[in-house]
């Protein structure tokens, strides 16, 4: 096969890849959008189990999100989406969550917990993440590890 056919058709094969994700990617979004729209939901909370061999790899996922976040919503942030408040967690998942002393499961569990004012700002922010560089990672961490992928309400907070 000549050397240009073989490029012709090996960018003809990328740009089906990247049709296909952008519409794998795109239905997943408008799906989301539409659960957060119909209730409203300021929040999003995500918890990933994750066997502590792995769990570098879902921690670079979540520094990643932490960076993009953290380039995106300054203080000076014209747009004024910034999130109300925004932290990361991890700890080891216990055999007994009421008797520590019964040691862990050897899985670490983390969860990224984010709280905004508006359902806009959480739409503008998912599609900022879906269009960012560890895009990937993120959801590939997500898909692999997610647990519990809840948007919701707040229904006590300590401030207010």
């Amino acid at each position: 096969m000549p050397k240009a056919q073989w490029l012709i058709g090996a960018i003809l094969f990328l740009a089906f890849i990247v049709i296909f994700l952008q519409r794998v990617y795109m239905t997943r979004y408008t799906a989301i959008l539409k659960i957060i729209k119909e209730n409203e939901m300021p929040t999003i909370n995500i918890s990933y189990k994750v066997p502590s061999a792995n769990a570098s790899e879902v921690e670079d996922a979540l520094q990643a999100h932490a960076e993009h976040m953290r380039a995106s919503y300054t203080a000076d942030n014209p747009r004024g989406d910034n999130p109300l408040d925004a932290y990361f967690t991890k700890a080891e998942e216990l055999n007994n969550p009421t008797s520590p002393a019964d040691g862990t499961t050897g899985n670490i569990i983390f969860t990224l917990n984010e709280k905004w004012s508006q359902v806009e700002h959480i739409q503008a922010h998912i599609g900022r993440t879906l269009e960012a560089s560890h895009a990937e990672k993120f959801i590939a961490a997500m898909q692999a590890y997610g647990t519990v992928s809840v948007m919701g309400e707040i229904f006590y907070d300590m401030n207010g």
